[in-house]
């Protein structure tokens, strides 16, 4: 019957042989785990973060906006059906 231990997340942020192959990564001073795989001469890292909180609105809004002008029918997915909230009766 084979066997393995089970590592908490301590466990795995901790290990040296994860910090050795350069499992984790940091950027904006939150830890990633890094792609796993590795290919000679290449170096993968995230090249950006998550983005903060609202940080694309503005430009994801005006691309639906721009999107609806040409094809109005896109707003149709954006809105709440009129009688979502009415109950049977």
């Amino acid at each position: 019957m084979p066997v393995a231990a089970v590592n908490t997340l301590s466990d795995v942020l901790e290990s040296p042989q994860f910090r050795a192959r350069g499992l984790f990564a940091q950027l904006r001073g939150i830890c990633y785990v890094a792609q796993p795989m590795r290919f000679s001469g290449d170096t993968i890292a995230p090249a950006a973060g998550p983005p903060a909180l609202g940080e694309h609105t503005n430009a994801i809004l005006a691309e639906l906006e721009a999107a609806q002008m040409i094809d109005p029918s896109v707003a149709d997915g954006l809105r709440a059906p009129e009688n979502q909230h009415r109950t049977s009766g």
